[in-house]
């Protein structure tokens, strides 16, 4: 069952190696867990598309995503706007430990 909140889920899908998400919605769209719709999977592959200029997805700790980014080698992340502190990368780093590869995107004004 798909809920509001999270409107997207994965659940087991063991072969999923590489996933491409855009959230082109507005600003005033939730924040969500990337582990809540990430579920059971090991990517290797993650892209994360910020169209709608904000952070959509929340922060966690290390342990909530460890079995969805223990296999994560690159990570790439698109449309970040310029406004944005990058700290909040942070749990995505820490959550891959054979992380071999980032690559960030800013747009928008730069401070």
């Amino acid at each position: 069952m798909i809920s509001k909140q999270y409107p997207l889920s994965l659940g087991y899908v063991p072969q999923l190696q590489t996933l491409f998400l855009c959230n082109n919605g507005t600003t005033q769209d939730k924040t969500f867990e990337s582990s809540r719709f990430l579920g059971n999977t090991t990517i290797n592959f993650l892209s994360l598309d910020f169209e709608c200029q904000r952070i959509w997805i929340q922060p966690e700790g290390p342990r909530q995503l460890a079995r969805p980014m223990k296999n994560l080698r690159t990570l790439s992340l698109h449309n970040i706007h310029g406004e944005c502190d990058l700290t909040w990368t942070t749990f995505l780093l820490e959550a891959a430990p054979l992380l071999e590869e980032i690559f960030l995107e800013s747009v928008g004004p730069y401070v």
